[in-house]
């Protein structure tokens, strides 16, 4: 080979070695662009990322219409953040969403028991204590935002508990049995306008009912008084229930307990019973409630109470105690060991009774209405009430019955026959205490 062509292959072979060279330069700065278009793409899209996260969790904070799933949808978001790169905005953003979430969860609590305004009548004084603590751990707007509500729940329940004390003072003592005698149509006038500013209506609806009844109790002995006077005159005496006093009527003196007024709907033996053993002397110290917790409940009726003695439910059954199991619980109950159950006995039997001096717990039906549905023997409308009174001349029965009525009576005034029929139909049930 000559010196020409040496010269020659080695210049092509610088030249193809340069040429490599800048090939591989312009590879490395491609991929070197592209990888600086890479870092820039991916930290745009993370920017971009965190911009909307941060825009959702404030949309999320004015929003009326929070829902959990768009928390844990949020909280899922910001989990996907870079932690190296947003490491304090993540942990900020964790923290509100905490916040979030916890807001969102009392808030949803308080709709509950808050609704257009008004508190539902249940809450009481130490639920909003403990409801209170929970609202205090709220940060910023959060708190703010319930504030108003959380303090008008505090001033409605003080309000009813305010209302509530105010009528307690319409009755003689704390069992609210009997209206105070010296009750005057100004003090319900007064109730009846502080009233108006109770928001609860299932609470309007009862104090009304009460008030209802005060004014009946009123009205009622207005009239009783102008009977006496009118009675006075024409030299006659009349007892507080209208009942004349001459010898045919031979009545029992008792202190009246309401079974349905004092929420034991079902507890008119209870009732009767008590009013039965005071009236002798006995159980002073107890009350309805007492009474009506302490005896016996057995699905067999023969063993002790069927069904609920303070609720209406199962409506197609009777709610009830056959007579022996009662005689022996209200023997034990108040140790008067001179309780006899009278099961079986004629009408006339228990009138003599009651001529006697001794009230008689006899089972009858709610209203004096007629049996229905009878089943072992007994009604499902069965009902309890207290005989005491007997007019020797006219045959009258003179009831008292401890399911208060909706205009607030409480007693009956009838014929021997028509009680003798409901007494006999039932099974002619009755206990008497002596």
């Amino acid at each position: 080979m000559s010196n020409d062509d040496k010269i020659t292959q080695n210049q092509e072979y610088d030249s193809g070695k340069n040429k490599r060279r800048i090939i591989i330069t312009l590879i490395l700065l491609l991929l070197f662009i592209a990888a600086g278009i890479f870092s820039y793409v991916t930290y745009e899209a993370e920017t971009k990322k965190y911009e909307n996260i941060n825009d959702e969790y404030k949309s999320l904070l004015g929003s009326d219409d929070l829902s959990l799933n768009d928390i844990m949808t949020l909280k899922t978001n910001v989990k996907q953040l870079d932690a190296k790169k947003y490491s304090k905005e993540k942990k900020k953003l964790n923290k509100n969403v905490s916040e979030l979430e916890l807001y969102y969860r009392f808030k949803e609590e308080l709709n509950e028991v808050y609704q257009n305004g008004v508190m539902k009548s249940s809450v009481t004084t130490n639920f909003i204590n403990t409801f209170n603590k929970k609202y205090s751990k709220l940060k910023g707007e959060h708190k703010e935002n319930l504030n108003i509500v959380v303090n008008d729940m505090k001033s409605q329940r003080k309000s009813i508990d305010n209302y509530e004390k105010l009528i307690d003072t319409l009755y003689t003592d704390n069992t609210k049995t009997a209206f105070r005698d010296d009750l005057t149509k100004e003090e319900i006038l007064d109730a009846k306008n502080k009233l108006k500013t109770i928001k609860q209506t299932d609470i309007v609806r009862k104090y009304t009912a009460v008030l209802k009844s005060a004014e009946n109790y009123l009205d009622e002995k207005e009239k009783q008084d102008e009977e006496v006077k009118e009675a006075n005159a024409n030299g006659t005496s009349l007892t507080e229930n209208g009942i004349s006093l001459d010898n045919s009527w031979k009545m029992i003196n008792v202190n009246y307990i309401s079974a349905n007024r004092n929420g034991v709907l079902n507890g008119s033996v209870t009732a009767s019973l008590l009013m039965a053993l005071q009236s002798k002397g006995y159980s002073l110290d107890k009350d309805l409630k007492n009474i009506s917790d302490s005896i016996p409940k057995n699905i067999n009726a023969n063993q002790g109470f069927s069904y609920d003695i303070y609720n209406v439910e199962p409506v197609n059954a009777p709610h009830w105690i056959a007579t022996y199991p009662l005689t022996k619980f209200a023997i034990n109950y108040s140790r008067n060991t001179n309780i006899a159950d009278l099961t079986g006995r004629s009408l006339d039997k228990l009138n003599e009774e009651v001529v006697n001096g001794n009230p008689v717990v006899i089972y009858l039906t709610s209203g004096l209405s007629n049996p229905e549905n009878m089943v072992d023997g007994i009604a499902r409308n069965v009902s309890i009430m207290l005989l005491a009174g007997y007019n020797v001349e006219t045959g009258e029965e003179y009831l008292i019955d401890p399911i208060t009525r909706a205009d607030g009576g409480y007693t009956y005034t009838v014929s021997k026959s028509s009680l003798e029929s409901i007494y006999n139909s039932l099974g002619k049930r009755a206990v008497v205490i002596r």
